[in-house]
């Protein structure tokens, strides 16, 4: 019998942001810019790390 896998939510309060698909942004210095697809907060990542980070206020 398989199981079936639970789909967790992304909770963006503990920083599990999902990035959208299409990138909004990409700039000269090698960033690209993203919003959340869940909250709709901007998310940047970098070509030499290549992850998704908050950007944004850390309160």
């Amino acid at each position: 019998m398989a199981t079936a896998f639970k789909m967790e939510p992304h909770i963006c309060a503990n920083g599990q942001h999902r990035p959208k698909r299409v990138p909004v942004r990409n700039n000269m210095s090698g960033t690209i810019q993203t919003t959340c697809r869940d909250c709709g907060c901007l998310l940047v990542r970098t070509q030499a790390t290549r992850r998704w980070f908050y950007s944004g206020p850390l309160a």
